[in-house]
C-alpha cells in the first residue's frame, strides 16, 4: 500500500479537492458525463478551469448538463461504450493532445444484453469500451508529456474475477452481479497494465472505488435484479456517500498536484485502498492486481477489438469507375420494381447487405423481400421506398440491444 499524505476523505467531495488547483489549457474527456458523478466530476474539473468534453450517448442530455457547468469550456461529444464504430468514430474527430481521460461510464446488473459482436453487455460497455477509447486516445495523451487515465471501478469488483475461459458467458449460465463484478475486475487489470506499458510516455493509470451512490442512474436494474447478501447496507465498512462525495476520489486522481506521477493504484475514498478481506466491502482484490492476469486480459482484449474492427466493413467500398455502370444498374432495378416486374432491388443483394458490382462492392442495408402475392395484389412496389440512395449512402447497420 502506498503512503501519501493526502488530507482528503469519504466525506470530500469534488470541489474540495481540487479547491485552489489550476487546470487552465489541460483538455479533459469525461465518458458518462450526462448525470451522477460524472456530471459531478466534469463540472469540477471545468471549474478548475479545464477543457472538458462530456462523452455521452445522449448529446441533449448532455447538452443540458454542458449549460448547466455554465462555461464556453465544456462541449460535448457523441460516445456509445457499448458501440466499437461509434467509439472510433470519437476517437477518428479527436483533434490536438488531450491531458485527462475519465473513464467513467458504466452500465450494472443489467439482464442478459448482447452487442452486434455478441459481446456481453457489461464487459462490453464497462471494460472493452474504455479499452478501446484509451487505446484510440493513446497517442493525444502521449503527446502532452504527462496525462493521466483515471478508470472509475467499484467494490463490485471483489465478487467477479474474470473468467478466461468463458468472458462472454456463452457456457456459463449468465448471473447479472458476476457479470458486473468481471467488468470492474477487468477495469484494474486493465490500469495494471496499463501503466506498465505507459509509463516511458509519461501517462500515469489509477483506478478506483467512488463508493456506494445510490442517488445514480447506474442502479436502475437493481429493483429487476436483487444484488447478494453481501451488498447490503449492513455490510460492514461500505462508503455511502452523496454524488459530490462519489465525484472527490476521481476529481482527485485527474487534477490533483497530491498524486502527480503516481501510476497503477487503486483507490478510494480518495486514499490508496488496503487489500480486500473477506467480509468487508471495501479493498482491492489480490487477484485484481495479478500483473499475469492483466498482461493476459490485455492481450484478449486487443484481440476481440481487433476482430471487431476487421468484420466491419467499410460504408462504400465503390471505384470512381463503377459509378456509371451503378446508376445504370440501380436506375433499370429502380425501374422493374416500379413497373412490378420482379423483386429486383432486393435480389441484388446478398445476404449480409452487399452489393456486389464488378470487382467492387457497395455495402448497405438489403431491402426486405415484398411478399411475392401481395405485391402482384398491389400491382406496384414504390421505388422510393428502397432507393438508390438507401444502398448508396448507407452504412451497414446491425441490430444491438441496449442497455
Amino acid at each position: 500500500m502506498t503512503t501519501l499524505n493526502i488530507p482528503f476523505g469519504a466525506t470530500s467531495t469534488a470541489a474540495d479537492v481540487l479547491a485552489g488547483v489550476d487546470l487552465s489549457g489541460k483538455r479533459a474527456v469525461v465518458t458518462g458525463a450526462s448525470s451522477g458523478i460524472g456530471a459531478a466530476t466534469a463540472r469540477a474539473l471545468a471549474s478548475a478551469g479545464a477543457d472538458v468534453t462530456l462523452a455521452v450517448r445522449d448529446i441533449e442530455v448532455g447538452a443540458k448538463v454542458a449549460r448547466e457547468i455554465g462555461t464556453d469550456r465544456v462541449r460535448v461529444a457523441r460516445l456509445d461504450l457499448s458501440d466499437q464504430v461509434s467509439i472510433a468514430d470519437f476517437v477518428a474527430s479527436w483533434r490536438g493532445p488531450l491531458y485527462l481521460l475519465v473513464c467513467n461510464a458504466g452500465v450494472m446488473a443489467t439482464p442478459e444484453l448482447r452487442t452486434g459482436e455478441g459481446w456481453e453487455m457489461q464487459l462490453a460497455t464497462n471494460h472493452l469500451g474504455h479499452f478501446a477509447l484509451a487505446l484510440g486516445l493513446h497517442d493525444a495523451m502521449k503527446a502532452t508529456g504527462g496525462a493521466r487515465v483515471v478508470v472509475v471501478s467499484s467494490v463490485g469488483h471483489v465478487n467477479g474475477d474474470v473468467d478466461f475461459d468463458d468472458l462472454m458467458f456463452e457456457r456459463r449460465p449468465y448471473d447479472p452481479w458476476t457479470a458486473y463484478g468481471q467488468s470492474k475486475t477487468a477495469n484494474i487489470l486493465f490500469m495494471v497494465e496499463a501503466a506498465k506499458r505507459w509509463k516511458d510516455d509519461g501517462i500515469t493509470v489509477n483506478a478506483l472505488n467512488p463508493g456506494r451512490i445510490a442517488s445514480t442512474r447506474l442502479g436502475r436494474h437493481v429493483a429487476a435484479t436483487p444484488p447478494p447478501a453481501s451488498f447490503g447496507p449492513n455490510s460492514r465498512d461500505v462508503s455511502c456517500k452523496n454524488i459530490e462525495q462519489g465525484a472527490a476520489t476521481s476529481a482527485l486522481l485527474a487534477g490533483s498536484l497530491l498524486v502527480e506521477g503516481l501510476t497503477g493504484t487503486y483507490f478510494e475514498d480518495c486514499v490508496p485502498a488496503a487489500l480486500h478481506k473477506l467480509g468487508v466491502r471495501r479493498g482491492v482484490a489480490a487477484f485484481a492486481l495479478d500483473p499475469e492476469r492483466a498482461a493476459r486480459l490485455w492481450d484478449a482484449s486487443v484481440a476481440l477489438i481487433d476482430r471487431a474492427a476487421r468484420s466491419r466493413r467499410p460504408s462504400q467500398l465503390v471505384s470512381d469507375s463503377d459509378h456509371v455502370a451503378l446508376e445504370r444498374l440501380v436506375t433499370e432495378a429502380a425501374w422493374r420494381v416500379d413497373q412490378g416486374r420482379s423483386d429486383t432491388l432486393h435480389e441484388l443483394f446478398s445476404e449480409d447487405g452487399v452489393l456486389v458490382l464488378g470487382n467492387s462492392v457497395l455495402v448497405g442495408t438489403r431491402p426486405s423481400a415484398p411478399g411475392a402475392a401481395s405485391s402482384r395484389r398491389r400491382g406496384r412496389t414504390s421505388a422510393s421506398a428502397t432507393s438508390p440512395g438507401t444502398c448508396a449512402s448507407s452504412s451497414s447497420k446491425r441490430a444491438r440491444p441496449r442497455g
